[in-house]
């Protein structure tokens, strides 16, 4: 097994030269949203330390916006978030938005999922490189 790495816990002990304090210096409000557990990744603090203004979790969700796939927010629950910020804010004011959804998070080996997806006539033939 490859040994694990979470950037956030690793590099990010302080507050950090980032885009987003160069876009709330040009007037942007800033705002991370990760529609999941504050704590994962540290996100509770290391947001903050990137600059954010605000940080929204699955908590600043109402429980009727909480829909799910697999337990995990789906992603039309995120988006209708972000519409929402868009929608809300005022009119004039700019609105840097760092959005990481949660459907699509990990396996789909769930017994209680059913797939409407399927894929045909794969063929895999060794390592796939990016670069």
């Amino acid at each position: 097994m490859a040994p694990q790495l979470v950037a956030y816990n690793s590099y990010v002990n302080n507050d950090q030269a980032s885009l987003v304090r160069i876009l709330k210096k040009q007037g942007y409000e800033t705002v991370a949203l990760h529609p999941y557990l504050a704590n994962g990744w540290n996100r509770e603090i290391v947001y903050p330390r990137m600059g954010f203004d605000r940080f929204l979790s699955i908590d600043d969700f109402k429980a009727s916006e909480r829909e799910s796939v697999r337990g995990l927010m789906t992603d039309k629950a995120d988006f209708d978030k972000v519409i929402s910020l868009v929608e809300e804010k005022p009119k004039g004011q700019k609105l840097f938005l760092f959005n990481i959804t949660m459907q699509n998070h990990s396996d789909y080996d769930d017994e209680d999922y059913e797939s409407t997806v399927k894929v045909k006539n794969f063929l895999w033939n060794g390592p796939l490189r990016l670069f």
